[in-house]
């Protein structure tokens, strides 16, 4: 349940490229879709990026931190958070 005063509704057009270029198909992404996805860089660090799944063809398409509010962002890490926490 969502309060209405805070509520804000998001969406953004994605066009899916995700593993090995995605299936292409053009996508409204809404602000329960996109998770946190853990990315291991070369030098053995670890960052968070923004992802979703494609339901076309499950592929991970991982989305540009800038292109979203911050709102979806901290939305994204309490799901993130209560997974994680739940999980261990």
């Amino acid at each position: 349940m969502n309060d209405l005063k805070s509520f804000k509704e998001w969406n953004i057009k994605v066009k899916c490229k995700g593993n090995y270029g995605g299936c292409g198909s053009l996508l409204q992404v809404e602000i329960d879709d996109i998770n946190i996805s853990l990315i291991k860089e070369i030098d053995g660090g670890i960052n968070l990026g923004y992802c979703f799944k494609c339901p076309v063809c499950d592929s991970i398409v991982n989305i540009l931190e800038n292109n979203l509010p911050t709102y979806v962002k901290k939305t994204s890490l309490k799901k993130f958070k209560k997974h994680f926490i739940k999980n261990i």
